[in-house]
């Protein structure tokens, strides 16, 4: 050993280099890292017995590094975890000496982890020195080979730049988290420079840590200079032995299913003679005509299986789909139908040919005819998708609840119902709609109109204002307003659309709704944030432009009334109460990962296997069941109504409430609310820490089974201290709409409105 490594917790985060030779290399890499002036940070130089002059270039930096000198050389995985071992910083960096870092890199880095707390390894986007892509993070062919996807791409391409979670990130720039570093024992000296850092990434997502791409961080990379990514002498052709044998079996492929994502390429199953038809990015086909790998070939070529297993995804998606059309036509897979207000595409939309999916998407967004008139009164016209005189939740309560409130303010209301031809009449429609708890009265004095004929004439102020709730309703909003005038609509956001789409058409124009000129209302501020983060929608210029376009708000969750510690500790123990909706149009709920999760506690222990499970959120009116493990079921019921719902939640124990988006979800609040330590999912802004600040009783973890089942085991433990679950029932979260639709907010609502007047 050289230097002596400073003591631990002088810095936050360490970078620790490997080097073994060319000191040329080494010296530019670190004067880079030094001019840079990193605050809070260590430079750890790990000399592998080198043997040209790095020992007195590394000396002359005195005390600016710490130097690590191996008598014998262990290669990349042994170097790197001698200078994790004499860092001091919670945050490892392990860095290539064959790297130019772009100034303000490691902040990305460092902002990205922060940012996203279930992140535990995080990697840059590596450059070669033409400015084309060497690394966006690592996928899987399906014989199990990793390989870095994009590689060759330009760097501003749009798959390239945009950070999200990946199987593997390369060692050759990575910041990890040392809690989890040390958790799996650090890299693997089993591998001999190759593999070792994918196989690390592969052990960290085992136990449940997730990896990530952040493409803020940018590092060129000379990487021919100490060793060619593909080489293929017999060192490397041992690592990737090891690795496939490790985990062939253990890792499902990606690569292609990232390219369809992303839409680099796109895969239409179009029917007999000729069923799969695939369009390519132009860019993806001039790297593969000019790379040695070949990289389209053995996409299209050698992959037939993985196409077959997409296209048989997809088809998963619809079931009810033949294998063509009745008239013989080809068969397109569609989106999983209108997320937001339960209504699902109708399947005599989806099951014919492309024709009749073309005519339902134009008529989502088809415009209205307005009929412009002084005469007519000046309307906030709210567009909706349907009546639902069945069942009121959620989004469609809160669009009620704002028309409400905006009536009491003295203004003139209609809601237009573009999917509904009012055939029941707007009087029992309106007293359909009264007879909900909290909604008496809501729509007096409030016009309703269906307007699902669109060549219907609906009469109009020049003054007229419209207020979307979904993305397909913002497309006529936007219309609408263009029409009379206005710069924009006003956009009621309670979900990101387009996570309820397949890549495709459906989710294109979901994403397309949020470009429009708008002004936002939220529906929390975990969500807004989500849109800030992304830089979506009215954050497109940026936060401080955002923030003057958009108010955040909370949709009123149940009340249960007191919850005390007396009161916990008599409920039923071993009861869990579980947020399970089967309906695809629901999938974002992840009830199959609640399952394989239930499954797996109960096997392990975690639960009980007596313990009694309510899944609640079915559509219909029937009930069901789902086996778990042994003699446990998961018992399905329906949509409750809203006092059948509350005894509900003051009768169990324990919660279960997965939600794939940005939105907190309310079902987890009202558990917590009601005293019951509940799990729910991580995403994007909605962290862990961010949920617990809500709610001790949320417990919220990484979408996978081990996070879950480690949620669950949680959860079970602080239930059995009725005093911690009854302070968490105290949630910091809205709980009557009047509080939700202050003055304040309807006061900056009108602002908002204004701002839509503008020419």
């Amino acid at each position: 050993m050289g230097t002596p490594a400073p003591p631990r917790g002088l810095a936050r985060c360490s970078i620790v280099i490997p080097v073994h030779n060319r000191s040329d290399l080494t010296r530019r890499c670190i004067d880079v890292l030094i001019e840079q002036q990193l605050e809070h940070t260590q430079l750890v130089v790990v000399d592998d017995a080198s043997s040209d002059a790095t020992a007195t270039l590394l000396a002359s930096y005195h005390d600016r590094i710490a130097v690590c000198s191996l008598a014998s050389n262990l290669g990349f995985a042994g170097a790197c975890n001698t200078g994790a071992a004499a860092a001091t910083g919670e945050l490892l960096v392990f860095l290539n000496n064959d790297t130019v870092p772009v100034d303000g890199w490691l902040a990305a880095l460092i902002a990205y982890i922060d940012r996203n707390p279930q992140a535990a390894v995080v990697g840059a986007k590596l450059l070669w020195p033409d400015n084309v892509v060497q690394h966006a993070g690592i996928v899987f062919t399906p014989q199990g080979w990793p390989h870095p996807v994009y590689r060759g791409f330009p760097s501003d391409h749009p798959a390239v730049n945009r950070s999200r979670a990946m199987r593997a990130v390369t060692g050759a720039c990575m910041l990890v988290r040392r809690q989890a570093f040390e958790q799996v024992g650090g890299f693997d000296t089993a591998f001999r420079n190759g593999y070792e850092d994918v196989d690390l990434c592969l052990r960290i997502g085992e136990r449940g840590g997730e990896i990530h791409y952040c493409h803020q961080a940018v590092v060129y990379h000379l990487e021919s200079a100490t060793r060619a990514l593909d080489s293929h002498d017999d060192e490397t052709g041992q690592n990737l032995g090891l690795l496939l044998d490790r985990w062939r079996d253990r890792v499902q492929s990606d690569d292609l299913s990232r390219y369809v994502q992303d839409g680099v390429i796109e895969l239409h199953y179009e029917g007999p003679p000729h069923p799969i038809a695939i369009k390519v990015d132009p860019c993806l086909a001039s790297v593969a005509a000019k790379e040695a790998d070949n990289t389209l070939p053995r996409l299209l070529n050698m992959r037939t299986r993985q196409v077959f297993e997409l296209l048989r995804e997809l088809r998963r998606d619809a079931p009810a789909l033949p294998a063509e059309g009745s008239d013989g036509a080809p068969v397109v897979f569609p989106a999983n139908g209108d997320r937001m207000f339960d209504q699902p595409v109708p399947e005599e939309k989806v099951s014919g040919d492309v024709v009749r999916v073309v005519d339902f998407l134009e008529h989502r967004i088809a415009p209205l005819a307005l009929e412009l008139a002084r005469t007519e009164p000046e309307r906030l016209n709210v567009l909706l998708s349907s009546f639902d005189t069945d069942h009121v939740f959620g989004a469609y309560m809160a669009a009620y609840q704002l028309v409400m409130r905006l009536r009491d303010a003295h203004r003139a209301l209609r809601i237009v119902a573009l999917d509904d031809d009012m055939t029941q009449g707007a009087d029992t429609t309106r007293a359909r709609i009264h007879a909900f708890e909290g909604l008496t009265g809501a729509l007096s004095g409030v016009e309703l109109v269906g307007m699902k004929d669109r060549s219907r004439k609906l009469a109009v102020n020049p003054a007229d204002r419209f207020i979307a709730t979904t993305s397909w309703s913002a497309h006529v909003a936007h219309a609408a307003s263009r029409q009379l005038g206005r710069a924009r609509f006003l956009h009621l956001i309670q979900e990101y659309d387009p996570i309820a789409f397949p890549n495709g058409s459906f989710q294109a124009i979901a994403q397309q709704a949020y470009a429009l000129p708008q002004v936002a209302v939220f529906s929390s501020s975990l969500l807004r944030d989500f849109f800030a983060d992304q830089e979506i929608g009215v954050y497109q210029g940026g936060r401080a432009a955002g923030d003057e376009l958009s108010l955040a708000f909370e949709n009123a969750i149940t009340d249960v009334g007191a919850v005390t510690a007396d009161a916990l500790s008599r409920r039923a123990p071993r009861r869990m109460l579980v947020y399970a909706r089967p309906q695809a149009t629901e999938a974002r709920n992840m009830l199959e990962l609640a399952v394989m999760s239930l499954r797996a506690a109960i096997r392990t222990g975690v639960l009980a296997s007596d313990f009694e499970l309510t899944g609640v959120g079915r559509p219909g009116t029937g009930r069901g069941a789902i086996p778990l493990a042994g003699r446990t079921w998961l018992e399905m019921i329906p949509k409750q109504p809203i006092g059948r719902y509350r005894g509900l939640l003051r009768t169990h124990q324990l919660g279960l409430s997965l939600m794939h988006t940005p939105h907190p979800s309310l079902v987890p609040l009202e558990m917590a609310a009601a005293g019951m330590p509940v799990v729910t999912t991580t995403y994007a802004t909605k962290t862990p820490a961010r949920m617990a600040a809500l709610s001790p009783n949320i417990i919220a973890v990484a979408p996978s089974v081990e996070a879950v089942v480690a949620g669950l085991r949680t959860a079970v433990e602080r239930a059995a201290s009725p005093e911690l679950c009854a302070e968490g029932a105290d949630v910091r979260w809205s709980r009557s709409w009047r509080e939700t639709f202050d003055n304040p907010t309807i006061a900056a609502l009108d602002r908002l409105l204004a701002r839509c007047d503008e020419r």
